[in-house]
């Protein structure tokens, strides 16, 4: 079923693509089916900085990751977070997914980056890469920010690639993954 399943996901990606040879079809499979590694990353919640790395505590949950590196607007993203509130509730009330932001500030902006947390406070675990170490860990993931969003199965093995605030169609099969794949709280 899981093998059908992302078969279905990878061809709903790519037949939009047109070309086998399109840099974009490329990054899609090169992405599907490798594993997310996560190495020691420092959370804030509620704008207090902590030692605990929660990330490692469910590694057996589905897991849709934003990650946001030195080329985009973090604060922006951070700022429009309630965008993702159906996602951020599921993490809230299911220990089988969790919605994981990861922040990846260029060096000179960390100590902004990290007032700027502390003074949003965030009701929401961000976790902040300080050494880039996620992209350095995870080759396969492309510099392109669409690839920066993507679901992850059990073993954080990449099903689903692409931010699906504001794509109906993405947020129907994130959905439709989530519902086969964990179980749903009535």
């Amino acid at each position: 079923m899981m093998r059908i399943l992302r078969s279905i996901i990878l061809i709903l990606l790519v037949i939009p693509l047109n070309s086998c040879r399109h840099p974009l079809a490329q990054s899609v499979r090169g992405m599907i089916g490798c594993e997310v590694k996560f190495s020691y990353m420092e959370p804030c919640l509620d704008g207090y900085f902590s030692e605990d790395n929660n990330i490692y505590h469910n590694d057996s949950a589905v897991k849709l990751v934003v990650y946001l590196d030195s080329t985009q607007c973090q604060i922006c993203r951070l700022n429009n977070l309630e965008k993702y509130h159906e996602y951020i509730k599921l993490d809230k009330s299911n220990d089988q997914f969790d919605f994981i932001i990861i922040l990846s500030p260029p060096k000179d902006d960390y100590l902004h980056t990290k007032f700027l947390l502390n003074t949003m406070r965030l009701n929401h675990r961000v976790y902040l890469d300080s050494n880039q170490e996620f992209l350095f860990n995870n080759k396969f993931i492309p510099s392109d920010k669409r690839f920066h969003t993507f679901l992850l199965d059990m073993n954080n093995q990449v099903v689903i690639i692409g931010d699906p605030i504001g794509n109906q169609k993405l947020c129907e099969l994130i959905s439709r993954y989530l519902r086969e794949n964990i179980t749903m709280s009535e």
